[in-house]
């Protein structure tokens, strides 16, 4: 009962935070087409923090109608993902069955120059099957029959393109049931809401035989912590770090590899507590996306502020060169040693460090033999700038960084140049008696 008031708190104040609309946020038309392809409507609703995107989707060819609510997840600025499962409101005077689920993988934002209007155009995920068995033909009425087959090859390989009529968010007293997994009629893609009592915790892939070329891409709160991770390769486990209150982590299913669908499965370790994100169960087979809530609550004996330790679009300059944000980890000791070395051809490269504004080494050899430095945490976040001196023999200036806090160990590869610097963040959490 806590949880789901929380939720519809979060709703509330989402739509609060959010009223400065998407640009996805409206209704889009299907642009005409040649000949007689089915025509379609989608009404976007304001959204769930600029992420989440409920939404009616009306589709007609014939003398057929269907309504239906499904939800679409915005993946970066050009990308919304398409939500597996479509509920169907009505329909008349046939069923569709389950071939909405050709409508599958993204959408992708476009601008027609010429029009001056924004375009949204369907990129599905290759392959026929789902892993489920698709409705037949044979299941339409003889007297509809035709009428459905060209509905569902529209579906499964149709140019479905849509041209924004206007910013109109949908309203719906239907939006919070597609919001809450508590309250809805099927599977939308979100899973109930967790709590945990950590701000920080893991995510691990296990690999399997059965993965092919499968990758996942992982965001937090709106912001990719992971892009297109490889499955069939060996992955070190990924820090996360929750905001208090609610958090939104989506997990985008990138391809279908070569043995459709994608069979991606990954962990989410908060120490004592566990879940799966798992695209091979019934409800996700052939899905664009998983959602997990995660609210953190606040522990009191340990409240260090950290609202801005994951902004990855670090924009900040040293030296008036950009600086690339590479990942963070947590630490549980105020002294943490960094491990650097050079992991290809010791070729003279030299390196500077800069943590919290302050030059802690200036010149300092990259060697092949590891060299260690002790450096003193703030509490909260801690910012750690690379700065490339020279490229050395062979550019540009490469080696591996691997933080030591105990026996907690984490390694980054470090890659500058004389453009570009690399950023690590460790956050001291600071302990009851420290």
């Amino acid at each position: 009962m806590f949880v789901r008031f929380i939720i519809i708190i979060f709703i509330i104040l989402s739509g609060l935070h959010t009223a400065a609309q998407d640009l996805y946020t409206g209704t889009w038309e299907s642009l005409p087409a040649s000949g007689n392809s089915p025509q379609c409507k989608i009404e976007v609703s304001q959204g769930e923090r600029g992420i989440l995107f409920p939404a009616k989707l009306t589709i007609t060819h014939k003398g057929f109608q269907g309504v239906y609510h499904f939800l679409l997840v915005k993946k970066n600025a050009r990308q919304i993902a398409i939500g597996r499962n479509k509920y169907a409101v009505s329909e008349e005077p046939f069923s569709l069955g389950n071939r909405l689920l050709n409508m599958n993988g993204w959408f992708e934002l476009i601008r027609d120059y010429r029009e001056n209007t924004q375009q949204i155009a369907i990129s599905r995920f290759p392959g026929a099957s789902f892993g489920v068995t698709l409705s037949k033909e044979t299941d339409i009425p003889e007297a509809y029959r035709s009428t459905g087959v060209e509905i569902f090859n529209w579906l499964a390989s149709g140019d479905i393109r849509l041209k924004k009529i206007n910013g109109q968010a949908w309203e719906s007293t239907d939006i919070q049931t597609i919001l809450d997994p508590t309250q809805s009629p099927i599977p939308f893609g979100i899973e109930d809401s967790i709590v945990v009592k950590r701000k920080d915790g893991y995510l691990n892939f296990p690999r399997t035989r059965k993965m092919d070329n499968d990758s996942l891409t992982i965001s937090l709160n709106g912001k990719i912590i992971l892009d297109q991770i490889a499955l069939n390769k060996k992955n070190e486990p990924e820090v996360v770090i929750l905001d208090t209150g609610m958090n939104i982590l989506v997990t985008y299913a990138d391809n279908y590899g070569k043995n459709p669908p994608n069979q991606g499965r990954a962990e989410i370790d908060f120490q004592y507590q566990k879940w799966m994100i798992d695209f091979n169960i019934t409800e996700h087979l052939g899905a664009s996306f998983i959602v997990h809530r995660l609210v953190y609550e606040i522990d009191k004996a340990n409240s260090t502020s950290f609202d801005q330790y994951l902004d990855s679009s670090f924009t900040g300059k040293v030296l008036d060169r950009s600086t690339k944000w590479l990942g963070g980890i947590v630490a549980t000791s105020r002294q943490v040693t960094l491990a650097l070395w050079d992991d290809a051809l010791e070729d003279a490269d030299s390196i500077s460090l800069n943590i919290n504004g302050q030059w802690i080494v200036r010149g300092f050899p990259v060697l092949k033999k590891p060299q260690f430095l002790q450096v003193t945490l703030n509490p909260g976040p801690n910012s750690i700038i690379f700065v490339a001196d020279n490229l050395g023999g062979v550019p540009p200036n490469t080696s591996v960084l691997e933080i030591i806090d105990g026996k907690k160990r984490k390694s980054f590869m470090i890659d500058t140049d004389m453009e570009k610097n690399n950023l690590v963040r460790i956050f001291y959490e600071v302990q009851s008696g420290d």
